[in-house]
């Protein structure tokens, strides 16, 4: 479990912190979600769950063939593109966070549970309101909306890095 949990963790900060190496930012991306994909299959065939593998398995997909498109960022076809893996990654984290939830109730931990629990209600707050901010500033742009859209994906990246530490936090009490 430790080993899946340490998975998850590398995977989620390759992703979360946008790792690029010679403008191979999106390909190490999608290596990101093929392995959440992994982490998630490998728990289900331990623990006998059903967490979806799809969205981690379409994110990587979706996150190799943007890669290859060369676009306009300023385009449709950009926003269009941003807005589905934005809304595949948000997927993806509610699998994360369903799976620490299994966790917390294996492990028979109401205080973990209720964190999981709460962090999960924080995160689609703010990632539902940072989403709709982001695509009224794609449409209508102007510097108000813009700021906002900014703080709101400041708190975003506050959440997921909470998320990282919680992961973090069940793979300290695997003992191996």
């Amino acid at each position: 479990m430790k080993k899946i949990l340490t998975t998850l963790i590398i995977s989620y900060i390759i992703i979360l912190f946008d790792i690029e190496i010679n403008d191979f930012d999106l390909l190490i991306d999608s290596i990101g979600y093929g392995l959440i994909a992994y982490s998630l299959h490998e728990y289900n065939q331990t623990e006998g769950t059903d967490l979806r593998i799809v969205f981690p398995v379409l994110g990587a997909i979706l996150v190799f063939v943007d890669a290859f498109l060369r676009y306009n960022p300023t385009s449709i076809v950009a926003s269009l593109s941003w807005g589905a893996i934005s809304i595949i990654h948000f997927l993806v984290v509610l699998e994360i966070l369903k799976l620490l939830h299994n966790r917390a109730q294996a492990l028979q931990y109401q205080d973990f549970k209720d964190g999981v629990d709460n962090l999960k209600r924080s995160y689609q707050l703010i990632f539902g309101v940072s989403f709709g901010l982001n695509m009224v500033t794609l449409l209508l742009p102007n510097i108000v909306t813009g700021i906002v859209a900014l703080i709101f994906i400041v708190l975003l990246i506050i959440s997921e890095i909470r998320i990282i530490f919680r992961i973090n936090k069940f793979r300290t009490l695997e003992v191996l």
